[in-house]
């Protein structure tokens, strides 16, 4: 869905006077930044097999793009209990896991899961936070930038 969405706008653009050769597409960094998750509201004891809720607040804050060079942002909560190798979101999308999307534009996700397994283990939680930015001139195209980050929480589940 996401890249769907990222697809259609860089075709909108394209199409709308742009050279199809000046886009450019940046992962900046696909290590986790953990600074970013501001807050983490989970429980420590959870119930097997039970709908838990929790929250995430992410700092929206653009570090160095101004918000007038923006064109769209699309941001993503990924969520699982499976072990991951690497915590990145496409580690993520290859194991079971939940999406989650910020259709508001705060930084705010609301988000459940449920743990199949007893004993202590782990929540991984991945932002995806894909930038649309407008050309810096005439000889330079759209520049969609990839930010990640990341957080494992350790979680203890009872029956």
């Amino acid at each position: 869905m996401r890249s769907i969405l990222v697809i259609i706008s860089v075709i909108i653009w394209t199409s709308c006077g742009q050279d199809n050769n000046k886009i450019k597409k940046e992962n900046d960094l696909f290590e986790t930044y953990p600074f970013r998750i501001q807050e983490v509201n989970f429980p420590k004891n959870v119930i097997l097999n039970m709908d838990i809720e929790g929250e995430l607040i992410f700092d929206i804050t653009l570090d160095s793009i101004y918000e007038s060079n923006l064109i769209e942002r699309h941001t993503y909560l990924y969520v699982t209990t499976e072990v991951l190798e690497k915590l990145n979101a496409k580690t993520i999308q290859n194991v079971e896991h939940e999406a989650y999307v910020d259709r508001l534009g705060i930084g705010k996700f609301n988000f459940k899961v449920k743990f199949k397994k007893n004993g202590e283990t782990s929540l991984f939680l991945v932002i995806e936070d894909n930038l649309l930015i407008k050309p810096k001139d005439t000889n330079t195209g759209i520049t969609v930038r990839t930010f990640e980050y990341g957080k494992e929480l350790g979680v203890l589940v009872e029956e």
